[in-house]
């Protein structure tokens, strides 16, 4: 994830993902992108293969800084289990819907540091197993 408050200035930086399934780059295929018209960028991967990824930064779009053209930015990186409740998240819904159903979940959180970012997901489960992960972007005052 990137996003605009942590680059250098007016920067279009988009994201590329690749996975390298036999360990080295030069096997490796784009998997995602996100592209929008400012630096706010988003890749989810959920339930990712074992392996080597590599992300990639393009700037698109960089502003005069420092004496010439070129962004510095942070890059977020998180990886979430299956099986990762640490207890800080409660989530009130059905216990179960169907087919086409919506429903409104009531999420809270505890014992998050103020002024940090944070990423979990709520997975989604059949009677056969993992269904989707909605992925949860929590930033704290």
């Amino acid at each position: 994830m990137q996003f605009d408050e942590f680059t250098d200035g007016a920067d279009d930086l988009d994201l590329y993902l690749f996975f390298c399934a036999d360990g080295t780059t030069g096997s490796c295929v784009q998997i995602g992108q996100s592209g929008s018209f400012t630096s706010n960028e988003e890749i989810d991967v959920v339930t990712p293969s074992e392996g080597l990824y590599v992300a990639a930064v393009h700037g698109f779009e960089t502003d005069q800084v420092a004496g010439g053209p070129g962004a510095n930015y942070s890059l977020f990186t998180w990886s979430v289990g299956l099986n990762d409740a640490v207890g800080n998240l409660s989530v009130a819904a059905p216990s179960t819907v169907a087919n086409g159903d919506r429903v409104d979940l009531q999420l809270q959180w505890s014992g998050l540091d103020p002024g940090s970012r944070y990423l979990g997901a709520i997975s989604h489960t059949t009677p056969s197993g993992l269904y989707d992960a909605t992925i949860v972007n929590v930033v704290t005052p």
